[in-house]
């Protein structure tokens, strides 16, 4: 493993503890703060309405100037900074506005992705589980730290927040990244479609109606687990979310290597399956035991190393950096109406029946999914080596 490898690999974990450490913190916050239901679905929607939009748009630009590092490393080192102002935020509203901006540049992590991909080629689903694994560390660490820190000193816990997000755009600087491909940049025109048009379509609205059902559940999942009969502390709350990276650290790299030697869209398919089963229990029972063990499946290491392998597959060189901003893109518009619907449904109907609307959901995401034409034919296990980049 060469030092550029590393480099990406501690990037990806960094940035995941920030994630972690919001999502383990910003729904009680809300509530504590005099909050509905509903604005804890706006304060997780809200925010991911512009990453939407500039999952692609980073992409964009990437391809178009043939670089990705230095657009992580800016605009990730300022969303980073605007941490250092949550302690003066008094209202809902600065929250949400300070989020926004700082979602949609720090959303720039996803080049990483393209970066990682290119550099191997034929081993795509073992480079993306690898880049995993760190995220997965990242993800038990950040909950784990926001756990503790939400109720001894949120200002510290803000401040924590700013530097690791730092450090994950600043410790990209010595990364070597591969040239662009040669001659003139194309035109705008030039860069709005794909080679595989149709089958990146179905792969996005598979995508996206997968994570909107997902993010039914995902929006009020900690806040249920404060309402009777859990009546969980935020502490126990914390340690149950990071119990999910814990899961998934174990089998992400299989995750990865499974694409490769059977191809991406049997797992897509399988994990779907997971998921409509999870949340369809979800809304039936109540048993603490089997709610906390679904959730520790680690069901999305399949998802993210299938679905970005895929999207890799589909696109050429000069459209990765689109197409892996594409797929965000779906994934954050998931994440956006989801958390809506997740919220408004808990609110009106109760949590429980909120997670059998999650269940249907994610039925029809299957649904889109059996469409999708397999992008891949199954590598050789022998391990590619990492080349360098060129001079």
């Amino acid at each position: 493993m060469d030092r550029d490898y590393r480099v990406m690999l501690a990037a990806s974990g960094l940035n995941t503890t920030v994630t972690a450490m919001l999502y383990a913190s910003l729904q009680f916050l809300v509530v504590d703060k005099g909050g509905s239901l509903v604005y804890v679905g706006l304060v997780g929607a809200l925010p991911y309405i512009g990453l939407m939009v500039m999952a692609y748009v980073w992409g964009l630009l990437s391809d178009w100037l043939g670089k990705r590092k230095g657009i992580v490393v800016v605009s990730g080192a300022i969303g980073s900074l605007l941490f250092f102002a949550y302690p003066l935020l008094a209202t809902m509203e600065q929250l949400l506005v300070v989020r926004f901006v700082q979602v949609c540049l720090m959303g720039s992590i996803i080049l990483l992705l393209a970066v990682v991909t290119e550099r191997f080629p034929r081993e795509k689903g073992r480079v993306i589980g690898d880049l995993n694994v760190p995220l997965t560390l990242g993800w038990m660490a950040g909950a784990g730290a926001a756990a503790y820190l939400y109720t001894t000193s949120q200002t510290a816990l803000w401040i924590l927040c700013g530097a690791v997000g730092l450090a994950s755009a600043l410790v990209l600087l010595p990364l070597n990244e591969a040239p662009g491909a040669g001659g003139p940049r194309p035109r705008l025109k030039e860069m709005l479609g794909f080679r595989n048009q149709r089958q990146v379509g179905l792969l996005c609205a598979a995508t996206f109606v997968l994570l909107t059902g997902n993010y039914i559940v995902y929006s009020v999942f900690a806040q249920y687990l404060r309402t009777p009969p859990f009546r969980l502390d935020e502490l126990q709350i914390g340690l149950i979310v990071a119990g999910s990276g814990l899961t998934g650290v174990l089998v992400v790299r299989f995750a990865g290597r499974l694409g490769d030697r059977r191809g991406r869209r049997a797992i897509f398919l399988g994990t779907i399956l997971c998921y409509i089963a999870s949340w369809a229990a979800y809304a039936l029972t109540t048993n603490i035991v089997l709610i906390t063990i679904l959730w520790l499946l680690p069901y999305w290491s399949f998802f993210i190393t299938s679905t970005t392998a895929m999207v890799s597959d589909l696109t050429s060189e000069k459209e990765r950096g689109r197409g892996v901003g594409i797929l965000n893109a779906a994934i954050n518009s998931g994440n956006v109406a989801g958390s809506l619907v997740g919220g408004l449904a808990a609110e009106a109907l109760g949590y429980r029946p909120a997670f059998g609307l999650a269940a249907g959901v994610v039925a029809l995401a299957l649904l889109i999914a059996l469409s999708i034409r397999e992008s891949h034919s199954p590598q050789p296990t022998a391990s590619t080596p990492l080349a360098p980049p060129e001079r």
